[in-house]
């Protein structure tokens, strides 16, 4: 009989976040699951057991905006960082503006508990330890909704996502992506911005080019297609220009502010460019998929 080999068990805490499951399996080492009260609460908060210690996870945000973690069983320290590819996958699988004309979005805590685990299989989940599954709906703070249906939707979309592994700078454009998004609403504009642009030139640019911009922009409106390329061109450049802004002056410059549409406010093109990484990396991660190099799919663009 072969030993079992110590796993790390590692779980992060999604906010803003909602499934309409308890337990979303993806693969044999990795799902999405309904927080337990254990974990959500700090002690004396528990509703259903107030005398409980528990681990209080949910104070970062609030309690009401924490629902569901991510468990993944690391069997092997050199795999590619599923939890960076769940992420991102899962704002790609919502690249579009919802009803209230913004994109889908979480907030992936910089919590992360690891633990010995000897075991090949995740952990089953208390039942008890559960609250009854509720949603709150799209307005106000809940602002990623797995509605019914798109849960099994999502774990084939997940499946053709990580058909291959990825490259190391297409995960360094995910973790830009995942990284943009997560400042919504916390942190400067102009920080989003530039990790966004890292995001494009990470897939498309290649070391020591010449006029980045005009290459960063062409190429991704290409990756994108569809009639709105000369459009989507025009907005990756001024997003250029923003960026050098922000990256040699620390703010937009306002005559480039200026050349934003007027039924735009700033944070609403910062998203329209989130929009068109997201609906690029998609068609990236598919063409790495299929066995291309970062070389071949920018001769194609």
């Amino acid at each position: 009989m072969v030993a079992l080999q110590p796993n790390s068990l590692e779980t992060y805490a999604l906010y803003f976040f909602h499934a309409n499951t308890v337990d979303l399996p993806l693969s044999s080492s990795i799902r999405i699951r309904q927080i337990t009260n254990t974990e959500k609460y700090a002690k004396g908060d528990n509703p259903t057991d107030p005398n409980r210690q528990g681990q209080g996870w949910g104070l970062a945000h609030g309690y009401s905006t924490t629902f569901f973690v991510v468990d993944w069983l690391r069997t092997n320290p050199s795999r590619n960082d599923e939890i960076t590819r769940l992420s991102s996958s899962l704002l790609m699988f919502k690249p579009d503006f919802i009803g209230n004309n913004e994109l889908s979005w979480f907030v992936q805590s910089d919590f992360r508990r690891a633990q010995t685990a000897w075991t090949s299989t995740l952990p089953t989940i208390n039942s008890s330890d559960l609250e009854p599954l509720s949603l709150t709906g799209r307005g106000g703070w809940l602002q990623y909704v797995l509605d019914p249906g798109e849960s099994a939707t999502f774990s084939q979309f997940w499946a053709v996502m990580t058909s291959a592994n990825w490259p190391e700078y297409l995960r360094a454009a995910a973790r830009r992506l995942i990284r943009a998004q997560g400042r919504r609403g916390f942190e400067r504009d102009e920080d989003r911005l530039v990790d966004l642009v890292i995001g494009f030139e990470a897939l498309v640019l290649k070391k020591n080019e010449h006029r980045k911009q005009h290459k960063m922009a062409t190429r991704f409106s290409n990756l994108i297609g569809g009639g709105q390329r000369t459009q989507i061109e025009a907005d990756l450049n001024l997003a250029y220009d923003l960026r050098n802004d922000a990256v040699h002056d620390g703010y937009f410059d306002p005559n480039h502010i200026a050349r934003i549409p007027s039924h735009l406010p700033v944070p609403t093109f910062i998203m329209l460019i989130e929009q068109y990484l997201r609906k690029g990396m998609k068609n990236y991660v598919t063409l790495n998929n299929n066995g291309q190099s970062k070389n071949q799919i920018i001769a194609t663009l």
